[in-house]
């Protein structure tokens, strides 16, 4: 069969009745997904300006259908009851009827989902706080929990998986000394250059050591530190027990009589308490090499200068603060890792989440914590 074109059509479409009347459109041949948009136009063609009463549709010749053909045969059929125009199929073979039979009309005639508009600056604020007070009350509850746990492990020595945690020391702190080492020794230098180029106007180069020690022993030292510890470490420990949640081994654990928090945070939280201050002491070492170099090179000091120098602006306070701060540090990295991976919930796009979320959450604490005890040693005049 050629239409008037001359390309070869495997279906045919004619019209019989009067105009304002009761209109027949026979349909012949195949009707499906690779014909489907000539179809659709000549069907049109077929009824422009017929406007009629009643409309039929004439499917005894029809030899092939496919769930794209139904579909279009559905549209119209909707279309033309929603004009109050009477609507039937006449001849219809049994395959077709069947085909027609497994397409829910409710599906075709529900309304398309719409995006969700953008809120609104309030919204978008009401959002953020709404957030922000259930994370802050689920992470109270964890804290409270593990608050409990570990006053339990504390008194029962014996259930603490000391095995795991020295697994857990040698992840946070042995595998972490070579980045830990060269960002001090770096950030050292820094320390150094910068101080440097405003103390050679008034003639104090000897005053470097004890700047860049103090620099590194109070705050940069533990702070540099529990950043990259963050990092490598607080987003392993998120990630692990996010996976563990996600494929219910946490669940199993608790099935079996195992307090998840007990079992899985208490060793890394310990872990983590236990090696940041070494890491802090190791970092201060390498930063004060740093300065040192800059000091033998470009202050004019000597070696041996240099060591007797950097004592006297250090104090014993000093020194403990850093400690001090590093114990915290190492339980914030620790606990909101473990906190954010027992929140998952869903599958692999929620354990990145959720350890995205434990880098960011932590580096804030860090900060926080990090500014209100600089702001309490500065009011005690320590």
């Amino acid at each position: 069969m050629k239409d008037t074109a001359g390309e070869s059509k495997d279906y045919e479409i004619a019209s019989a009745g009067e105009k304002g009347g009761e209109i027949t459109l026979f349909l012949s041949g195949r009707v499906d997904l690779s014909n489907l948009k000539s179809v659709m136009a000549e069907m049109s063609s077929a009824l422009e300006g017929l406007s009629p009463g009643k409309l039929n549709i004439d499917l005894s010749k029809i030899d092939h259908m496919d769930s794209a053909g139904a579909l279009v045969l559905i549209e119209l059929e909707r279309t033309t009851e929603s004009n109050a125009i009477p609507f039937s199929f006449m001849g219809m073979p049994d395959a077709v009827r069947g085909l027609l039979g497994l397409i829910s009309r409710e599906a075709v005639e529900a309304r398309p989902i719409h995006e969700k508009k953008e809120a609104g600056p309030m919204e978008q604020m009401g959002g953020a706080t709404i957030r922000f007070i259930g994370d802050f009350l689920d992470t109270m509850v964890f804290l409270g929990d593990f608050v409990l746990v570990l006053a339990s492990a504390i008194r029962h020595p014996r259930g603490i998986r000391w095995r795991f945690i020295f697994s857990y020391i040698k992840q946070a702190g042995a595998d972490g000394l070579p980045i830990i080492g060269l960002i001090s020794f770096l950030l050292g230098l820094v320390i150094a250059l910068m101080a440097l180029e405003h103390l050679i106007g008034v003639g104090g180069n000897a005053l470097l050591p004890s700047i860049v020690t103090v620099a590194m022993v109070k705050e940069f030292g533990p702070f540099i530190t529990a950043v990259l510890v963050t990092g490598r470490t607080g987003s392993a420990f998120a990630a692990e027990i996010a996976s563990m949640k996600v494929n219910e081994e946490v669940d199993a654990l608790t099935m079996m009589g195992f307090n998840p928090i007990r079992f899985l945070a208490v060793p890394r939280v310990l872990a983590s308490i236990f090696v940041l201050p070494l890491l802090s002491m190791y970092a201060d070492f390498l930063g004060i090499l740093g300065g040192l170099v800059i000091g033998v090179t470009d202050a004019g000091l000597t070696i041996q200068t240099f060591i007797q120098e950097m004592p006297k602006g250090v104090h014993t306070a000093d020194v403990l603060e850093g400690i001090v701060k590093s114990c915290i540090f190492g339980a914030i990295i620790s606990g909101i890792g473990c906190q954010r991976g027992f929140k998952a919930r869903g599958g692999a796009g929620e354990v990145g989440e959720m350890t995205t979320s434990a880098v960011v959450s932590a580096i804030f604490l860090i900060l926080l914590t990090d500014a209100t005890m600089a702001l309490i040693m500065s009011r005690l005049g320590l």
